[in-house]
């Protein structure tokens, strides 16, 4: 089983949110001040980590490049509410969900988060290659 760590504003959000995930087969760490995110990201490794905002309240980082930072592997999916941009810093997030969400929402985020880190890691091992035959 997949876990995924949640940081919602309310608890209701988080049931949702947890709801959509469970089904997808994730085991979820519900949270609700970034603090405790970056805390759970520190001690456990998390595929996938939802947000609903990217600011650390009473500090200047991001909180999404902690997370990346503290969990470079894993998913970063930023969730915003209806009619409302991408918060500004979105550099380490990798995908933008919109409420409501929806399941087969989350799982197309999810789906072209995967294609994109694919063909990353393709992209990557070809200039290994290159690298490796000029040497050669």
């Amino acid at each position: 089983m997949m876990h995924a760590l949640v940081l919602e504003k309310d608890s209701a959000s988080c049931n949702a949110s947890s709801a959509l995930l469970g089904a997808l087969g994730y085991l979820v760490t519900p949270v609700f001040c970034a603090k405790k995110a970056l805390l759970a990201a520190r001690l456990m490794h998390f595929p996938l980590i939802l947000i609903h905002t990217t600011a650390i309240p009473e500090d200047r980082r991001s909180l999404a490049g902690e997370l990346k930072r503290c969990s470079p592997l894993s998913t970063v999916i930023l969730l915003t509410e209806p009619g409302n941009p991408a918060e500004p810093d979105c550099g380490s997030v990798d995908a933008v969900l919109r409420r409501p969400l929806t399941a087969q929402a989350l799982q197309d985020g999810l789906d072209r988060c995967l294609q994109r880190d694919a063909a990353r890691i393709a992209g990557l091992g070809r200039q290994q290659e290159r690298r490796q035959r000029s040497t050669s």
